[in-house]
């Protein structure tokens, strides 16, 4: 466990709230799985920036006093021009955030991965899958490239027991080109670009670890299928690997936890 930047032990950890749908509260979900990975002698101070409904981000101060960022996802898209301002604002915040000199730990998970990789200078499109994919992923990590990253020893010990990590996955776009100096890190059958860092300081996945089941299965597939994102043969072939592949979120949390200095690696 580590001080934050205020000396005490406390670490200073913010949500951008990129969602503004109400039958969401994406921040409180991040918070609540982060805090399942805690104990209860740990000390963390959360605050919910909605980006997304408010155009709200850290000032440049505020960045320089945080130990962690998260940055949610999101049913908006990052087109190649003419995003609203709220993106805008948000790629500005992580492109400042991630140059800071021991500034906070950046982790962005689905559109959250999109934006950080879109801020430092990456490319985000449509899925090279070719279609929506919504389902427990089956992700390959590169066990070289994280061998030496303390964070990473709860993931790396899954996927070698696995042959995989799992992770619930619902998009239909991804990181298409990585910002320069990202690393690559994991791919699955839907996205080459599964996962990347950035540095000591940057962590993209295009999963979901943060959802329950539930979220999945009586939330998002009613509403893409009711929109024709995706069909029933869909949304039966991704309910049939949630049985068939079940997805084992703890390490990927914990994981998480370790990279945002929450959790001792």
């Amino acid at each position: 466990f580590s001080l934050g930047k205020s000396d005490v032990m406390v670490l200073k950890v913010v949500i951008l709230n990129c969602e503004d749908s109400p039958k969401w509260n994406m921040g409180q979900i991040w918070i609540d799985a982060l805090k399942l990975q805690l104990s209860e002698a740990d000390s963390v101070d959360w605050k919910i920036y909605h980006t997304c409904a408010e155009n709200k981000v850290p000032s440049l101060e505020e960045l320089k006093q945080l130990d962690g960022i998260v940055v949610t996802g999101s049913r908006h898209d990052i087109e190649p021009e003419g995003n609203p301002d709220w993106m805008n604002s948000l790629f500005d915040c992580l492109s400042a955030a991630a140059d800071l000199p021991n500034g906070p730990q950046i982790v962005g998970g689905c559109f959250g991965c999109q934006a950080v990789a879109t801020a430092l200078g990456g490319k985000a499109g449509k899925n090279p899958c070719g279609h929506f994919a919504i389902k427990a992923e089956q992700i390959r990590l590169d066990e070289s490239a994280l061998a030496d990253k303390a964070w990473a020893g709860p993931l790396l010990e899954d996927h070698k027991q696995n042959d995989a990590a799992s992770v619930l996955v619902t998009h239909g776009r991804s990181v298409l080109e990585l910002p320069p100096n990202a690393i690559h890190i994991g791919s699955s059958s839907t996205c080459p670009n599964e996962m990347f860092i950035r540095g000591s300081n940057v962590l993209g996945f295009q999963s979901h670890p943060e959802f329950l089941l539930t979220h999945v299965t009586d939330v998002i597939m009613p509403s893409v299928l009711s929109a024709g994102i995706v069909n029933n043969e869909q949304i039966a072939e991704g309910n049939a690997t949630f049985t068939t592949t079940p997805h084992r979120h703890t390490p990927v949390l914990q994981s998480i936890a370790m990279f945002l200095g929450l959790k001792k690696a």
